[in-house]
Formats: structure tokens, sequence, C-alpha cells
């Protein structure tokens, strides 16, 4: 049995729920892509670039506490956000692939009315037939408590490792994925636009490749300084850009048949952290706009001359010193793209590129 976990950094820290499911699925090849910080759109990437995705058997989903805070605290809009935990459904759907949803809730959401976007999170997986879990819900009920206090917690965004939370999530995770739970049934679109697929793009025309990796993670990745570019061969929309960003990470223009149509801050906003970070730019949070492609357009990414002109997403800055640095990378595109009929159920949606050796 193969578990694959996408979420944040819930999921990822070194005492929390994931770090005790090995001992509950003893059978189970347990991988953990969990990036911290990170909302629902990072969550289809890594799900798309993992190597290994035709032999996974359940994904754990957990995305709803940062998608929160990507609402409250960064700009985005909830559609976009529960657009792409739709695409995760619509992946797992199509490859028969069992989902496990667990929702968790920061600390500022307790004792007060759940926000809309989770009302409609809860809606989406239903609308599929898949069951989730709340787990503020659950652990009110075990614990015989109204609201999930601050001993709960051991910040507002991450549960107390030494508390009761691990423990409880990682056994209803361990339930549920022992009890055969997690289909994912064919049903309408609620937030994607019908016959349309998350896309990720990794191939670019003559681009150099260098390798990016950390105790988490290793991609190959792209220099701006040699240009990334892109003869787009079908219609859609780009959505993000995933790059490695740290404190002289740079700025990129950004152009769509020769016109700069904006240029990207790629110095993450982490000023306890001097290391390199892999973050998405969402650039319908940015824009306010779509960018929309046609097939035969043509991309280009390259260092700016212009630096000082960037734009920011959140969790991006706009330190002049680290603009004009050079040590940020491009990991790769994410778009959803229009097609003709239904995808096949075992496409894989991406154009990748290999990992040199």
């Amino acid at each position: 049995m193969n578990v694959l976990i996408i979420g944040g950094s819930n999921s990822q820290m070194k005492a929390g729920y994931a770090s005790l499911l090995p001992d509950l699925l003893p059978v189970a090849d347990i991988v953990n892509l969990s990036v911290g910080a990170a909302p629902s759109h990072m969550g289809v990437f890594r799900l798309l670039t993992y190597p290994r995705l035709s032999q996974v058997d359940h994904v754990v989903w957990e995305y709803a506490l940062n998608d929160v805070n990507h609402v409250k605290s960064k700009g985005y809009s909830e559609d976009s956000l529960l657009k792409f935990a739709e695409h995760t459904l619509k992946i797992c759907a199509r490859r028969r692939i069992r989902l496990i949803p667990v929702l968790l809730t920061p600390l500022s959401e307790e004792g007060s009315p759940y926000s809309s976007y989770r009302s409609k999170l809860h809606f989406l997986f239903s609308h599929y037939g898949v069951e989730f879990c709340d787990i503020s819900h659950l652990a009110r009920r075990r614990f015989g408590t109204r609201v999930l206090d601050r001993s709960f917690f051991k910040d507002p965004n991450h549960y107390d490792p030494s508390g009761p939370m691990p423990q409880l999530i990682a056994a209803k995770v361990a339930e549920m994925i022992q009890g055969g739970g997690g289909d994912v049934q064919n049903a309408a679109p609620m937030f994607i636009e019908k016959r349309t697929v998350a896309r990720v793009t990794r191939q670019f025309e003559d681009s150099s490749q260098e390798i990016f990796q950390n105790s988490l993670l290793k991609y190959a990745v792209f220099d701006p300084a040699d240009p990334i570019k892109l003869t787009f061969s079908s219609s859609g929309t780009l959505t993000g850009m995933v790059v490695v960003a740290g404190p002289g990470g740079g700025a990129v223009d950004v152009l769509l048949n020769d016109e700069v149509q904006f240029t990207l801050s790629m110095v993450h906003d982490e000023p306890r952290f001097n290391k390199p970070l892999l973050k998405i730019i969402v650039f319908g949070s940015i824009l306010n706009r779509d960018l929309h492609y046609r097939e035969g357009d043509r991309l280009e990414i390259r260092w700016s001359q212009a630096p000082s002109a960037a734009i920011c997403d959140m969790g991006f800055s706009f330190v002049e010193e680290g603009l004009r640095g050079d040590r940020g990378r491009i990991v790769g595109l994410l778009s959803e793209e229009l097609f003709a009929a239904e995808p096949k159920p075992a496409e894989q949606h991406v154009r990748m590129a290999s990992v040199p050796q």
C-alpha cells in the first residue's frame, strides 16, 4: 500500500501526526511531499510532479488551514483555492486514487463561525462522495469541549506536538485508510471549467538545468540567466509559477508574445530563515486578473533589467538588495488547459524535465 501526503507545515512537523503513521500503518510505504506555508495550488504541483504517482493508492490532503490563511492574510480568492482542491479530486478520480481529506483549523477560527471557504470545502468533498474529517469537530467531541483553546496549539497555526492532537489526527487518518474510504466519484465540476485540467510544465526550449535539493525535496531547476522559453501547444490560463526563492532571489520579467506582462520578486519574506525555499507565485492573487494564452503563444521568463519594478505575491519581499540578486530558480509552471474531449484516466498532465543524476 502506497500513501502520499500533501499538505502544509502541520503535515511536515517532525513530531506531528505524519510521524506517527508508520507505526499505525506498518504495511504502508508512506511518502510525505508536504511544503510549509503553501496553498492547494502547491498540492497539485507536488502531486503531478511525483514520479511514482501511478503506484499511489491513497493521498492524504491537508491544505484547509493554509487555504484559510491565504484568504484571510494573503488576499487569495476562495474560489481559486477551491478550484485547485477540486483539481486534486479530479486527478484522484481519473487515476482511481483514494483521497483522504484532513481538515485542520487555525486557532483564529476556533470559537467563531467557520469561513465560507470551509463551508464550500465541505460541500465540495460531499459533492464528489468523499468522506472527509474535520479535525476540530472530531476533537471537540472527543475531548468534550465547545472550542479548542490555546492549550491545544503550539502557535496560532500549529497544534502542540506534545499534546493530544497529533495522536488524534494520525489515528483518524489510519482508520480512514484501513477502512477503505476515499473513493472519488465522477461528478460535474463545481469550481473548474468543463474539460479543463491542471497542467504542470517543466520542460522548456533549450533551457539548461541544475539540481536543487534539500532534506525534503529534489528538483531539476532553471536559471533565468538562460531565458526560459515555451510555445504553448493548446489554450488555457497560466495560474502560477513554482520557484526556489531566497534572500537574494532576484526578480524576473514574464513576457507573453515578446511583451512584458509583469516583473516578479523571487525574494522570500522569511526573515528568520535565510535558506532557499520552495514557493509558489499565484498570478491571480497579485494581478487581480487571469493570464490567458492561446495555442502558438510564446512565453519567456528572464532576469529583469528593472528589478525595482517587481510586484510580490504574499510571502515574498520588495527588499532592494534581494531583488538585485540572482539566486532564485524556476521549478515549473502551473496552468489550466482546455481539452476538446474529456482526458483519458491515466493521462499524466505534466510536461516533465528529467532530473540529471
